[in-house]
């Protein structure tokens, strides 16, 4: 092995489909960890790699549960609604429901893949923008992952978020980065909130609180309701950037899109581990 060339090395590391193992792969000498882990720029070009040969396009898109599929939902709307760093990526609104008005339209995104996503290692990654009249509920085929609920005025950080089943909060009208991931020897998805491990949720088979339609089996939805009354009319969520992989992006790629607000085909992981180590550097030395 000591007699490959550099480069031919370097290509064989970029068929390493883990960034896990590609780290671990640096552990074997002083010459590999240099070729992997302090070479940015080799990293960067990896990760981009990673993502296109894992990245799964969706079969469809559904918006309404009922025949106008446009209704509720606005494709590429005013780009300035999002973060500058996100409005190169696939970005729509979605309508609140209004459960104060019985007549109000059951409003819904959901995305649907081919079923051989879900019968291995997948994750899901994506920007969303929730208003604080609203709460979100996340399903993945027909288990309930996520519900966000809203949370009452704490008398000094303002309004905040809650999921349903633990205290956990985040701030709301702002952003958050949503990953949500499963390993084939895991039996429950576990979920990132803004780069940081959120909780693990187990299994369970469920229809969405939100909406009284049965989910597809290979699809990811996503609703979101008003808990108040308002006089402003439509109310919309907004979603960036939703993409599947058919592998779990690994705890430091997820810091990485969320640290440097991109959409994921221009985060840099490489750049991303070289300023951490930097970091850490300079704090042991101060």
């Amino acid at each position: 092995m000591d007699r490959l060339p550099v480069e031919l090395l370097k290509r064989i590391f970029l068929f390493i489909d883990q960034l896990s193992d590609l780290i671990r792969t640096s552990l074997v000498c002083q010459q590999w960890r240099s070729l992997i882990v302090d070479d940015e720029h080799f990293l960067n070009k990896w990760f981009h790699l990673s993502l296109k040969f894992s990245q799964q396009s969706p079969r469809s898109h559904l918006t309404t549960n009922d025949g106008d599929r446009r209704q509720g939902l606005i494709l590429n709307p005013d780009r300035s609604l999002f973060l500058p760093n996100l409005q190169s990526s696939e970005c729509y609104l979605l309508q609140l429901m209004d459960l104060f008005d019985p007549d109000d339209n059951e409003y819904f995104f959901e995305q649907q893949y081919p079923s051989l996503l879900f019968n291995g290692s997948h994750s899901f990654s994506l920007w969303f923008f929730l208003p604080h009249q609203g709460e979100l509920a996340i399903q993945i085929g027909t288990a309930s992952i996520l519900d966000l609920h809203h949370c009452s005025h704490d008398g000094h950080d303002g309004h905040r978020w809650r999921t349903g089943n633990s205290g956990k909060i985040i701030m709301d009208d702002r952003w958050i980065h949503i990953v949500i991931g499963i390993s084939e020897s895991q039996s429950f998805y576990r979920i990132w909130l803004n780069g940081q491990d959120f909780k693990t949720f187990n299994l369970h088979y469920t229809y969405n609180k939100h909406t009284n339609r049965i989910c597809s089996t290979s699809a990811i939805t996503l609703t979101c309701k008003r808990f108040e009354r308002s006089i402003q009319s439509p109310i919309y969520a907004r979603i960036a950037d939703l993409v599947a992989f058919k592998r779990c992006l690994s705890t430091i790629e997820i810091r990485a899109i969320y640290e440097q607000q991109k959409c994921i085909s221009q985060v840099q992981v490489g750049t991303f581990m070289r300023n951490e180590r930097e970091r850490k550097q300079n704090s042991i030395s101060s």
